[in-house]
């Protein structure tokens, strides 16, 4: 996750616009910091890759239980849609 990604890192590279964005510690070109120590507004953020979200797939719970999507396809099918 890209937040997760700066808060883990321990270097950051910046870029030719003055903005700092994480990178992997063995960059020699690395400044040494973390997320709070870089200047407010100078965080580039990593763009999302398809490998954050296999990693949410896998730590993300479902918000709804079995139990209520029942209760809502039986109502669906007694009321409608639109109920």
């Amino acid at each position: 996750m890209p937040i997760r990604k700066c808060q883990n890192a321990t270097k950051f590279i910046k870029d030719a616009e003055g903005k700092f964005a994480p990178c992997s510690p063995s960059n020699p070109n690395g400044i040494e910091m973390g997320m709070y120590d870089v200047p407010n507004g100078c965080l580039r953020e990593p763009a999302v890759c398809y490998d954050d979200y296999m990693k949410a797939l896998i730590r993300i719970k479902p918000s709804v239980a079995p139990e209520d999507l029942k209760r809502y396809e039986e109502f669906t099918a007694k009321y409608g849609q639109d109920g």
